[in-house]
């Protein structure tokens, strides 16, 4: 599993050498591998890693907004946007979770679980901004992997509505042919339904099947990489502790993930965008940049955090060619 750093503040390299995720060489998902930058270069991004680099090196908390109370006991100011990961149940139309701007001329599909579902509170804003060119549907769906495979999960009739949405969300697709297909899913350890652990070459073979769906119907298929599963925020934060407590990185099971997203993107000429270069810094992923919490638990943003970095991400997705 990850390795937590010990209690002391942790030596960085720097920054501006280094980028996100540790320097150029090594696999994609590799820690110290890629940069998630492919050798672009997006100042705002190098801006944002400074920000990270100087959370990484903090001893105490600040005070952060919201707080990291707030965030815990659930009285901060929720997404307005997170009702779409369950827009049936919520009588929700597909308009209602979905955004454009006047000059939108290309539309982009978001497919996956509630990592993708957490990844809205950025992306909305990009949508609606006047020059954006592009509309936003949301496809992506609680506790349901945009994956061929049945994730084992205990909610009563979880796997069949997630199939259910998975097929009609893979027949809209079919339909409307959009430009881009964003895909999120969780690169916690999961299991599959009446059988064992999910290993690399089986996600492979599950994601595999609904990706070259994809590929022949979108235009481009590109994988967002969800946030690093360690450090729970309920668990190491303590108010007056330090911050160290609650630094995260990156596990097997994640490096294994994004190693096996990689190659079906390969196979069907697809983008993995590593968005480690957002929240990480070396492999080391503070709980908090700036003056905002970056986890809610141990693997979903903070509507915080997705509204404050929501314009380094439209640079590092234009940077890539996504949008």
């Amino acid at each position: 599993d990850a390795v937590r750093p010990a209690a002391a503040p942790p030596v960085l390299p720097s920054a501006a050498t280094d980028g996100a995720a540790g320097g150029t060489t090594g696999g994609p998902g590799e820690p110290g591998g890629t940069d998630g930058l492919d050798g672009l270069d997006v100042p705002s991004v190098d801006e944002w890693s400074g920000e990270v680099g100087r959370a990484l090196s903090a001893t105490s908390w600040p005070e952060l907004d919201p707080s990291i109370e707030s965030v815990l006991d659930g009285t901060r100011t929720g997404s307005p946007h997170l009702a779409c990961g369950d827009a049936e149940a919520q009588g929700l139309t597909p308009a209602d979770c979905s955004w454009t701007s006047p000059s939108a001329s290309t539309t982009v599909v978001l497919v996956g679980d509630s990592t993708a579902m957490h990844h809205l509170d950025a992306l909305v804003p990009l949508a609606e901004s006047a020059e954006s060119g592009f509309t936003l549907v949301n496809r992506a769906k609680f506790a349901c992997p945009f994956v061929d495979i049945r994730v084992q999960n205990d909610v009563t009739g979880i796997l069949e509505s997630c199939r259910a949405h998975n097929d009609e969300t893979l027949a809209l697709i079919d339909e409307t042919h959009p430009d881009v297909v964003l895909v999120t899913n969780s690169y916690q350890t999961l299991s599959e339904d009446g059988g064992g652990t999910i290993t690399p070459d089986r996600w492979s073979e599950g994601f595999g099947a609904y990706a070259r769906r994809l590929a022949e119907a979108a235009g481009s298929v590109v994988v967002l990489t969800p946030p690093p599963d360690d450090a729970d925020i309920a668990s190491c934060f303590r108010r007056g502790g330090s911050p160290v407590d609650c630094i995260s990185r990156t596990s097997r099971t994640w490096i294994d993930r994004a190693a096996a997203d990689q190659d079906v993107l390969e196979s069907i000429g697809g983008v993995l965008v590593d968005l480690r270069v957002l929240t990480c810094v070396s492999d080391l992923c503070p709980a908090f940049v700036g003056d905002v919490p970056v986890k809610e638990d141990r693997v979903h943003l903070t509507t915080a955090f997705a509204l404050a970095v929501s314009p380094v991400l439209g640079d590092l997705l234009r940077a890539r060619g996504v949008l």
